[in-house]
């Protein structure tokens, strides 16, 4: 009897989508004048770009969260490790203080750059 191989299965970043730049210029151009488009212009973007709605409405959900992240004046922490590990190493500093200052100055340093 043959031994039957598992079949191999693909790794998960290769799964991940990623829109093209050209995609995501004309995207972010509609997103800029109209940032909550109608269901019949999500299935003009769909058609045009060749995405499926998933992934152009999620895109424009992503967008979104953007915006206001933005206008909030907070950073999206695209590494987070920085901002945790200067958190606990403040910690370990601190030791058994109760200046939360420190914490705070930290917290503005990463909430006061925009996008």
């Amino acid at each position: 009897q043959k031994v039957r191989k598992k079949p191999q299965t693909r790794a998960a970043f290769d799964r991940t989508f990623r829109h093209t730049e050209h995609n995501k210029r004309i995207m972010k151009a509609i997103f800029d004048v109209h940032p909550y488009p109608t269901p019949s212009d999500f299935r003009m973007i769909e058609a045009h770009c060749g995405l499926t709605a998933k992934q152009v409405r999620g895109w424009f959900q992503n967008e979104r969260v953007k915006h206001r992240l933005r206008e909030n004046g907070l950073r999206e922490i695209s590494n987070s490790r920085d901002f945790v590990s200067e958190i606990l190493n403040a910690a370990k500093d601190l030791r058994a203080a109760r200046d939360d200052a420190v914490f705070d100055e930290i917290q503005q340093k990463y909430s006061d750059v925009k996008l």
